[in-house]
């Protein structure tokens, strides 16, 4: 599109100087002739000047009107001579400038200089002086001087139109810095990165100095945190001692049966606490190792273990928090205590299935059951307190808990959002 303007500029300019030309000759005409060296004047009535526009284009080449520079005046050889090198030096240096432009630009992409077009526009005008100068050698054999004038026409245009170019494209011309500006202009902005860099350095030497902080927090920590669970199992095992202790020194009375109870759900208590302190994460716990470490713990401790199947059903990806993982074990723990120690009398082939589903609304659901003799669930919820404990740690994960017995077995189902009880 700007070439376009481009050349309709250059077509107007070229118009312009035509039609000057042709006003001026009938306002000014040209009087008097020179004819063999003898100008004279002619008659008053000039050749009108629509015939003097015609005859322009029509005898473009035409010789025979005037004679050969050489003849016109009192040129010596070295006169002409000097003018024919000179013209003939100037049009191939004016033919080499645009071609040097024409190749740079080429080689470097046409929008990759700011002033690409200007340089187009530019080679043309020199290339239409080079042929000016060109034709100017040739006057000296060849008087073409109705095609010295097209092409000086077409000179004026382009020049005229380069010369409004670049009274157009002043502003980003003068605004190019120069060598010296560059380089100041660098060497400010090299000074300010030198400063950034130097804060992100400060700042990288503050953040390596607060992560070393913290991290020898979060070892202190860790320490004291492996210090009050290895003291916290102590005080567990001290109670069990002390429980047997006392089991002992009464005999075999009316309290030897609760007692052992409660040695059994503090062991329970203490399986629980165990997995805690062995995982890897304080927030989060694996819940498929944690629940098969407490179940086979719990049936470890009864003397009909390799008799009863235990089937433990948990997806590897799911974790828990700690409090759920507290509620659960502890749950977990009495429920499996429970099934070892009142449903497989009698039972062939006793079993336990664990298992944990994740639904599709988010939602945990837990079930265990076994396949005992059951019993009259009415009379649990009455007076047990192994039931009582299960439905506290069901209440303190905010679950739905349903109990179901018969003869077919026990189960246990618990239901509850994966992030309740979250630190």
């Amino acid at each position: 599109m700007k070439s376009f303007r481009t050349l309709l500029s250059v077509a107007t300019i070229f118009s312009i100087i035509l039609l000057a030309g042709f006003l001026l000759s009938t306002l000014a005409p040209n009087n008097v002739k020179c004819i063999n060296g003898l100008c004279i004047p002619v008659s008053s009535v000039a050749e009108p000047s629509a015939n003097q526009f015609i005859s322009f284009f029509t005898e473009l080449f035409d010789t025979n009107s005037w004679p050969a520079r050489w003849y016109c005046g009192t040129w010596s050889g070295f006169q002409g001579w000097l003018f024919v090198i000179s013209d003939v030096i100037t049009a191939l240096s004016y033919f080499g400038i645009p071609i040097f432009f024409i190749f740079f630009l080429r080689k470097h992409g046409k929008n990759t200089s700011p002033f690409s077009k200007l340089l187009r526009l530019f080679s043309f005008f020199i290339m239409f002086c080079g042929i000016t100068h060109a034709l100017d050698a040739t006057m000296f054999w060849y008087p073409m001087y109705n095609a010295l004038g097209l092409v000086k026409i077409l000179t004026a245009a382009v020049s005229l139109t380069t010369f409004v170019a670049l009274i157009i494209e002043s502003k980003r011309l003068f605004n190019l810095k120069t060598p010296a500006e560059l380089e100041k202009i660098i060497k400010q902005r090299t000074e300010e990165l030198k400063w950034v860099n130097e804060q992100l350095s400060l700042e990288i030497d503050q953040r390596v100095i607060y992560e070393k902080d913290l991290e020898e927090s979060i070892k202190r920590n860790d320490r004291l945190f492996v210090e009050l669970n290895h003291r916290t199992k102590n005080n567990l095992q001290m109670v069990i001692n002390l429980l047997s202790l006392k089991n002992i020194t009464q005999g075999s009375g009316d309290n030897s049966g609760w007692i052992k109870d409660i040695q059994q759900r503090i062991k329970n208590m203490s399986y629980v606490h165990d997995q805690l302190l062995r995982s890897a994460s304080v927030s989060s716990i694996d819940a498929s190792h944690y629940f098969t470490e407490i179940i086979e713990a719990v049936a470890a401790s009864f003397s009909n273990k390799n008799n009863t199947e235990l089937i433990i059903d948990v997806p590897s990806e799911l974790r828990l928090n700690s409090t759920q993982a507290t509620n659960l074990g502890l749950m977990v723990s009495e429920i499996v205590t429970n099934s070892f120690k009142y449903a497989f009398a009698g039972v062939m082939k006793p079993s336990i299935r664990f298992s944990i589903r994740i639904r599709e609304d988010n939602k945990i659901n837990l079930a265990i059951e076994d396949n005992g003799n059951g019993f009259d669930t009415s009379q649990e919820k009455e007076g047990s307190f192994g039931q009582q404990l299960i439905s506290s740690f069901a209440s303190n994960l905010e679950a739905e808990f349903k109990l179901t017995s018969g003869e077919g077995g026990t189960r246990y189902e618990l239901t509850f959002d994966q992030d309740i009880g979250a630190l």
